[in-house]
């Protein structure tokens, strides 16, 4: 299981950081590189551990499950846009339309790795 649970975190990863590049238009080597590490990072603490508590009862492809880890990312990426943007009110952060594509976004691509390679089908 631990086997299956890395190689989707590391999917995952792959696909957020070819959908990050592509949508904001931005293929340099070293940036990807980069944006690859903190999406590492920032699914490492946020969807890992909750992939893994979820797991106890797996389910393929279910809708409670993508809400969940959709509410995870929302607070991963408020916490990294706080971190990075020190001097951007949260009012302007919230108002952006691209924290909430790229929470829902980055918690599809993670559902549906975990949802093939990690859930079980309960039977």
């Amino acid at each position: 299981m631990v086997i299956r649970c890395l190689a989707g975190l590391i999917l995952s990863v792959i696909c957020a950081t070819l959908v990050y590049v592509i949508i904001l238009n931005q293929a340099e080597y070293v940036l990807c590189l980069i944006i690859s590490g903190i999406m590492l990072t920032c699914y490492s603490i946020f969807e890992l551990p909750l992939q893994l508590f979820l797991n106890r009862k797996p389910r393929r492809f279910n809708f409670k499950y993508l809400l969940i880890y959709t509410v995870f990312s929302f607070i991963a990426w408020l916490i990294m846009a706080v971190l990075f943007e020190p001097y951007n009110p949260i009012g302007s952060i919230l108002a952006s339309y691209e924290i909430y594509l790229f929470s829902v976004l980055f918690a599809l691509i993670f559902w549906v790795w975990d949802s093939i390679l990690v859930q079980k089908v309960v039977g």
